[in-house]
């Protein structure tokens, strides 16, 4: 009877310090939310080859810059839906193959003339062989991250970005000139957002 006395005693006494401290824990519970997901979202490709109308007017022996520029069409704007504040960063990756025979320097530009990195990123040259076909491209990824709240703000209102490909220094030989509406350089972009919400 005295073991039973005691057992209750000890069961009280130790729901009383449990409940202290649960209830300790709940003072501390905080009602904010802090949400912090990463978004990411595949912007589309890209394909730069040189117009035939260039090709004809090139003369053999000569050494020249090609530029090619492309339009890659995406739309922000209806994800953001105002909510740009909550976007923290953003990293842009571009995957990039280049049968070119020559390096090639990437800059892409939003609001048509603003460069969104300050350096271009150049591509190493592809292989070909005695025929001039393409037979092992060059392939390179980059990364570009954004912290900038006002450039944030710009890019998730726009509709496109403008990819420019400047193909250095190709030496235009009859090999070159036949294939060279078949070189292709390729770019992947894709865009991871980290969004953080704090109320």
């Amino acid at each position: 009877m005295k073991r039973t006395y005691i057992n209750i005693i000890i069961l009280l006494i130790t729901s009383i310090i449990l409940s202290s401290c649960f209830k300790t824990d709940i003072d501390k519970i905080s009602d904010k939310v802090i949400w912090n997901p990463n978004i990411s979202i595949a912007a589309g490709t890209i394909y730069s080859t040189v117009d035939t109308s260039i090709i004809d007017t090139l003369n053999i022996g000569e050494i020249l810059d090609i530029r090619v520029n492309n339009t890659l069409f995406f739309n922000f704007t209806n994800m953001a839906d105002g909510k740009d504040k909550y976007f923290k960063s953003m990293m842009f990756r571009i995957n990039m193959t280049n049968e070119y025979p020559v390096s090639c320097e990437i800059s892409m530009f939003y609001n048509d003339t603003v460069l969104l990195y300050p350096n271009p990123i150049i591509i190493d040259a592809g292989k070909i062989d005695n025929n001039g076909i393409s037979t092992i491209p060059s392939n390179k990824s980059e990364d570009i991250i954004i912290t900038d709240s006002k450039v944030i703000s710009e890019i998730i209102n726009i509709k496109h970005f403008i990819i420019s490909v400047l193909i250095k220094s190709i030496k235009v030989t009859p090999e070159i000139k036949n294939n060279l509406n078949k070189y292709r350089f390729k770019a992947q972009l894709g865009t991871q957002m980290q969004i953080y919400v704090d109320e």
